[in-house]
């Protein structure tokens, strides 16, 4: 798991309005304590929050959430995988092998 951040680097750009990933989504969200939020970007999702965006491994990957959850959780806790620092990617890990097992 820790070569992802490697093969896939995570690529923050600017704020603006999308859907939430990594520590902003949950599962993380709720055991990360993070001041910033990151997004997808999906300038035209209805419920969108403002954060700093984050380039997806996919890239319809905003449309996951309402489409294919299972998949956007997973997508989720792979990006804090490649944007976190030691403590998140322990969480993110331990969040994965939830998601993957259950």
């Amino acid at each position: 798991m820790g070569g992802i951040r490697y093969a896939f680097p995570a690529q923050r750009g600017p704020l603006t309005t999308g859907v939430p990933t990594a520590y902003s989504a949950a599962p993380l969200s709720s055991v990360v304590d993070a001041v910033d939020v990151v997004v997808w970007p999906a300038p035209k999702v209805t419920d969108g929050v403002r954060g700093f965006s984050l380039t997806p491994l996919f890239p319809r990957a905003s449309l996951l959430r309402e489409h294919d959850p299972v998949t956007y959780r997973v997508l989720t806790v792979i990006d804090a995988l490649r944007l976190g620092d030691l403590r998140l990617r322990q969480h993110a890990k331990e969040a994965l092998e939830i998601l993957v097992s259950g």
